[in-house]
């Protein structure tokens, strides 16, 4: 369970990692900063949450905790979505990155839904 969790929480963090490599290239495409910041603060703070989560007070507040991820997972999701629809920005790399945030949801959303469970 320990590997599972290590190997999630290093999924998370390329992943915030691969869209700051990604910001130069929005700026580029004149992509509003708001949008940008907008996109870097959610997909940066899904890693932050689950993190956080392993360090719950409480089976309540590791709940919250990742289901906080989870929105904050979602939420990168759109401005992903939002970004495919701009022809300017790197579309190969802005799909990967949406299938990547996809099944980080995926995997958020079955862990919400376990730890449910246990309430």
């Amino acid at each position: 369970m320990e590997s599972r969790y290590l190997e999630t929480q290093s999924r998370m963090s390329r992943f915030g990692a691969a869209v700051l490599t990604l910001v130069p290239a929005l700026k580029k495409a004149s992509v509003p900063a708001s949008i940008i910041d907008q996109l870097v603060r959610s997909a940066t703070s899904v890693g932050a949450n689950f993190a956080e989560a392993r360090g719950a007070e409480s089976r309540k507040d590791f709940l919250h905790k990742l289901q906080t991820a989870l929105k904050e997972c979602r939420e990168a999701k759109h401005w992903l979505t939002i970004l495919q629809e701009n022809p300017l920005v790197p579309q190969r790399t802005v799909t990967g990155l949406w299938s990547e945030c996809d099944q980080l949801c995926a995997i958020l959303y079955c862990s919400v839904v376990t730890a449910r469970k246990g309430l």
